[in-house]
């Protein structure tokens, strides 16, 4: 591997360029970007760190051992990777946090030379594939993830290695390995599981001049995705009688059903649940806003809904920097709160059809793709870093005119990778841009990486058809 690396050495400098980038980072830039002492904890490290711990010590997964849906509260393959490096140093978990961040970030800088062989192998000449290489080496918003304890970084390392074993066709046992990542990388987060029906499309347009191979080369895929996921929901099911497929949020205090009931409510009406959100937190006055009810009544309702918000729900009261203490159990108006906010979304959509299937939907869409800035802003780094944004956006367009250039090519490989790009892509942007779930319409950036970054490969085969047009324009001229 390091002999190839040293021949080739347009990849060798990439990979020393992307291992520069990301070592400045978790070194310096990191403390700068995120303006704070300890970059390896953010808001959900807790949950994934107390679950695997109370596995330890009370034999039981679970997020939070006094609620029965605690045990659902997170998936569990971010959980047991942490855990494995808790374990290793001694059971602290400040020493784990800064030994795993270290370990994602040479992890990615390892995964350059795997993003170059899947390219080579789709694109199957060298420059493109230096081109992806090159891209992924340098994509901010991979390597912002690398330092942190959350479970993104760890779930694209296994997306990278589940692409090279579909592409490999050479490999003994390829597809069998590459369904069992995948499963596994469902484990670390639940956007890889909508890559599932893209695999199998992938297979069956590949082999669609053998129907039987291509069947049975999306069985093998199929069954050991199962194989490797299914552990998790038939747990859930043996263990609590539960048919839950992914996680329940609700076992965590700050994510009680009312709390929930409530962002489906705003995510029915807005793109955000801010202000409005903060507002009942720190006991504001509340923005109505426009669509947010559907008569009189329930104008009233909402008002009295917000004022219990403020005042006696133990859901809303735990979250940080709620403007009293936190309510008790026996004063907890959760269960009624819920109802309000569950018959006011219910009667909004039924009232304003087309503004919660395609208004709300396409406004989520747009800041998807085209977002400009981050909310918070608060320092020069994070503001400079909005900018990037652009750069995101711009990618996103090359990948998927890429795509569309990659069908309609010859080369049969080209154009079933085409068809999972764009089917990943579209399955997981109108999933989580005009879903309905309890877990939809949340528009963070850091949920559409993954199909962001399987558009790398097809701006990779455009930007060098791009560059090869200008080339010879050059030349004629």
């Amino acid at each position: 591997m390091i002999d190839k690396l040293l021949k080739n050495k347009s990849l060798f400098y990439i990979l020393v360029g992307g291992a520069v980038f990301r070592l400045l980072f978790i070194t310096v830039g990191a403390y700068i970007y995120f303006g704070r002492s300890n970059i390896f904890v953010d808001g959900d490290t807790s949950a994934w760190a107390h679950s695997f711990q109370n596995l330890l010590e009370l034999g039981h997964y679970t997020a939070n051992p006094e609620k029965e849906m605690g045990a659902f509260n997170r998936l569990p393959g971010y959980s047991f990777f942490l855990g494995l490096f808790y374990i290793i140093c001694g059971h602290d978990w400040q020493t784990t946090y800064k030994v795993v961040g270290w370990a994602q970030t040479l992890l990615d800088i390892s995964l350059i030379p795997v993003i170059y062989a899947v390219a080579k192998v789709l694109l199957k000449c060298q420059r493109p594939a230096l081109i992806a290489s090159a891209l992924y080496a340098f994509y901010p918003f991979v390597i912002v993830w690398n330092p942190v304890c959350y479970s993104e970084y760890m779930s694209i390392f296994i997306m990278g290695w589940s692409l090279f074993f579909l592409l490999r066709t050479e490999v003994r046992y390829n597809y069998a390995v590459a369904g069992a990542l995948l499963g596994l990388g469902g484990l670390f987060r639940p956007q890889l599981l909508l890559l599932a029906p893209a695999f199998g499309l992938y297979i069956l347009y590949f082999y669609r001049q053998s129907l039987v191979q291509g069947i049975k080369h999306a069985t093998i895929i199929g069954v050991f995705f199962i194989l490797s996921y299914g552990s998790w929901p038939l747990r859930n099911f043996i263990n609590y009688g539960k048919i839950i497929p992914v996680q329940d949020l609700t076992g965590a205090n700050n994510w009680s059903p009312d709390v929930i009931a409530y962002m489906q409510y705003m995510f029915a009406i807005k793109t955000d649940w801010f202000p409005q959100f903060t507002q009942i937190i720190e006991n504001k006055p509340y923005e109505v806003s426009p669509f947010a009810y559907a008569s009189k009544q329930d104008s009233l309702k909402l008002l009295t809904a917000i004022d219990m918000a403020k005042n006696c729900s133990r859901g809303f009261s735990h979250w940080r920097g709620y403007w009293k203490d936190i309510v008790p159990e026996s004063a907890d108006c959760g269960k009624e709160l819920e109802q309000y906010f569950t018959e006011l979304r219910a009667n909004v959509i039924k009232a304003y059809p087309v503004h919660f299937y395609l208004i709300v939907p396409l406004n989520n869409l747009k800041k998807a793709l085209f977002k400009i800035s981050l909310s918070d802003t608060k320092t020069m780094a994070r503001k400079a870093a909005s900018v990037l944004f652009i750069y995101r956006t711009l990618l996103i367009i090359l990948g998927l005119t890429g795509a569309i250039l990659m069908f309609l090519g010859a080369e049969h490989q080209l154009r079933s990778f085409a068809l999972l790009s764009i089917i990943y892509f579209l399955i997981v942007y109108l999933f989580l841009c005009a879903g309905t779930g309890p877990q939809t319409r949340n528009i963070e950036m850091r949920y559409f990486l993954h199909p962001d970054l399987i558009l790398l490969f097809p701006a990779a085969f455009l930007i060098n058809r791009l560059s090869i047009k200008k080339h010879k324009q050059i030349a004629e001229s």
